[in-house]
């Protein structure tokens, strides 16, 4: 797929949104081609799953209650159209994209955000983008608008994807909805695709989907679960002893690579659910995208 030039030389600043005292669910934008934004209200809530949740792994506990501060995070993943943009800006590059070969994961040279390896528009989730690439990304937004934008952190994203919920999904335990919620593994990928563990629906779409096309959560958030997992600020530990209970990210542990949420249009059920955690090396995939986080005060 061939992008048209941008001629951009930086995020051009909108006027400045009032947000000293947050209204939560209040939706606002930095700069024309910055994310969307939702004012995520402060709370608690408990963090993991429970040992009965299906599809549940050790790395989910213990649980434990944690306190989020508001913020602000991504309404949308981080878009095509958006990174085309930083990357018009800055002239940024990526190097490669794992994608399977049919026997494994490779990373092939030929492949990029701008071509996948699967047809993709400006409003689909930008993908094959690493942990890296994220950050620089959060970087450039920083420069450009003033505001310190950033990766959500694990507790954050996890707080944000459950929206007040304590079910294995925002939308319910029963796997057979997801199709109305996210893109996932379904009957429509493995028509396409591989023989996969898959949700018992059809969601329309075989890869990645334009950002809001499946109902969002209770704090207005879409395709938090699906679509493309998303990288955080977080370095990888096996389970929650230790970690902090105040929202941050935690920064010890093993931070070669980079910590993922909400799986992907490739997740079965069991990965397609608040809790479930993941690691990857911090190298562009197919399956994986961001999304943006940034204080309120």
């Amino acid at each position: 797929m061939k992008w048209a030039p941008l001629v951009l030389s930086a995020c051009a600043a909108l006027p400045a949104v009032a947000l000293a005292q947050p209204d939560p669910g209040a939706v606002f934008q930095d700069c024309p081609h910055c994310p969307e934004m939702m004012v995520i209200p402060a709370g608690q809530f408990v963090m993991g799953s429970a040992a009965s949740e299906p599809g549940r792994r050790d790395n989910e506990g213990p649980q434990r209650l944690v306190t989020v501060s508001d913020f602000a995070l991504g309404r949308y993943e981080v878009t095509v159209g958006q990174f085309a943009a930083f990357v018009a800006a800055t002239g940024h590059e990526t190097n490669g994209c794992r994608s399977w070969s049919g026997e494994d994961w490779v990373l092939r040279t030929s492949l990029s955000w701008r071509d996948p390896g699967f047809a993709q528009l400006e409003d689909h989730p930008v993908t094959c983008v690493g942990w890296e690439d994220a950050q620089d990304y959060v970087r450039w937004l920083t420069r450009s608008t003033g505001h310190a934008y950033r990766l959500p952190s694990e507790a954050e994203w996890e707080y944000a994807a459950r929206a007040g919920t304590v079910s294995a999904r925002y939308w319910g335990d029963d796997a057979l909805t997801d199709c109305e919620f996210a893109n996932t593994a379904d009957l429509t990928a493995r028509e396409a695709l591989l023989d996969l563990r898959i949700a018992q629906c059809h969601d329309g779409h075989v890869h990645t989907s334009p950002v809001g096309s499946f109902l969002p959560n209770k704090f207005g958030l879409h395709d938090i679960l699906g679509n493309v997992s998303e990288w955080l600020q977080d370095c990888w530990n096996e389970g929650y002893q230790g970690a902090p209970t105040d929202g941050s990210a935690w920064q010890v542990g093993d931070c070669a690579g980079g910590m993922l949420r909400g799986g992907s249009w490739l997740s079965g059920p069991d990965h397609v659910r608040s809790a479930d955690r993941g690691w990857h090396s911090g190298e562009p995939s197919i399956l994986i995208g961001f999304r943006v986080a940034r204080a309120v005060h």
